[in-house]
């Protein structure tokens, strides 16, 4: 059978407010369109014991906030109680552990006090295991110590996934065959292309199978037009040119050539 991730877009009606109950958004924050319709989705699915999901966004819309919104979201529908963040690098990790923005997130959201902590080694995360929510790496999760450490966090209470960054993930990879070990009750896959070279399937991506081709299915896709028509909201990209120069040599007589021949 071939098996290829290709795209389904589901698209969105921008401009559409949807009202979620359980979260109470302070201005001047305002969720994007996309992220309410995401997250609207994500409720009714989770009532409908629908619990692994894909939201796809281009970069810079918002994946962060949406992962912690959807979190809530399954609290209160009492799907999980605790979260596990899974990032590909540790700089990912640190992004979404950072104090000051995870605590204007949760301020901006309505969300009750929540802990948290990142897990990179056991020495840190076995005395904060009692915490709402880990952060941690696919590469310390999937390693021995950790894929020994976390089970007893997410084994205790329901638990709910966030794989940051699923391209990543490789269902036949070592790293999806160790957190396929580690329980939990619901699960949320974000990408902005999630999709691999070698088309191999995707860990926590929903997918459909039409004339032998695998199709990723996404709960919610942003499409790059959708998100240029809403605006102000894709991040910036910096390019650092360097300046180099090429010396070319004959192998055989280790003679320089002139490069402008």
């Amino acid at each position: 059978m071939k098996e290829e991730m290709m795209p389904q877009g589901i698209g969105q009606t921008l401009g559409d407010m949807i009202h979620l109950p359980v979260i109470t958004v302070r201005p001047p924050f305002a969720f994007r369109t996309g992220q309410l319709h995401f997250l609207h989705k994500l409720s009714a699915r989770l009532l409908q014991r629908n619990h692994y999901h894909l939201c796809v966004f281009v970069p810079g819309y918002g994946k962060t906030i949406t992962a912690f919104a959807s979190y809530i979201n399954a609290r209160y529908l009492k799907k999980a109680n605790k979260l596990i963040v899974f990032v590909p690098r540790g700089n990912l990790r640190d992004q979404y552990a950072d104090v000051k923005e995870l605590s204007s997130v949760f301020r901006n959201i309505g969300a009750p006090p929540l802990t948290f902590c990142t897990a990179d080694s056991d020495a840190t995360f076995l005395k904060n295991a009692s915490m709402d929510i880990i952060i941690t790496t696919y590469q310390y999760a999937s390693g021995k110590s950790g894929n020994a450490a976390l089970p007893t966090y997410s084994s205790k209470e329901q638990c709910m996934f966030v794989f940051d960054e699923v391209h990543h993930l490789s269902d036949e990879g070592t790293w999806a065959k160790a957190i396929n070990n580690l329980p939990h009750t619901c699960s949320v896959a974000l990408s902005g292309t999630p999709v691999r070279s070698e088309n191999k399937a995707l860990f926590g991506v929903p997918f459909e199978i039409r004339n032998d081709e695998r199709f990723y299915t996404a709960l919610h896709e942003v499409l790059l037009r959708d998100a240029h028509e809403e605006g102000k909201i894709l991040k910036r990209v910096s390019v650092n040119m360097i300046d180099y120069k090429i010396k070319l040599r004959n192998i055989e007589t280790k003679e320089e050539i002139d490069d402008r021949t």
